[in-house]
C-alpha cells in the first residue's frame, strides 16, 4: 500500500534523498534556487528558504525531505543553517547499528 502524505507537505519530486546539501551542492549547485524547484508546485508569493511557505489563499505548506548522508557529511550541518537558518530538523534512527558501521565504512 503506497503511504500518502498530508497534502500541504510538499516533497520532492522522484527523490526521497535529494542530498542538496551534502552532494547536489558540491556539483556546483550553490545557490538555494536550486533548492527550492525540486519541490512541487509554486506555492506562494512568500516563495523564501524557508521550510515554511504561503500560497496566495493563505493555505501553509511545509517542505521536508530525507537525506541521511546530512548526519554524517562534515558541511551539511552547517550548509543547513546557512541556507535554511529556521529550519526545523527532526532525526528517526532506525537500523542504528547497521547505519554506523556502513558511515564508518566508507
Amino acid at each position: 500500500m503506497k503511504r500518502r502524505l498530508h497534502p500541504n507537505i510538499l516533497v520532492p519530486r522522484g527523490l526521497k534523498e535529494t542530498d542538496f546539501f551534502s552532494k547536489l551542492i558540491e556539483r556546483n549547485r550553490t545557490f538555494i534556487d536550486d533548492y527550492l524547484p525540486l519541490f512541487p508546485g509554486n506555492h506562494g508569493q512568500n516563495n523564501t528558504c524557508d521550510y515554511v511557505t504561503n500560497d496566495r489563499n493563505g493555505m501553509s505548506y511545509v517542505r521536508a525531505e530525507a537525506s541521511p548522508n546530512y548526519l554524517v557529511h562534515p558541511y551539511a550541518a552547517a550548509r543547513i543553517k546557512k541556507y535554511l537558518p529556521r529550519v526545523r530538523i527532526i532525526v528517526m534512527l532506525r537500523g542504528i547499528l547497521t547505519f554506523l558501521l556502513c558511515a564508518c565504512s566508507c
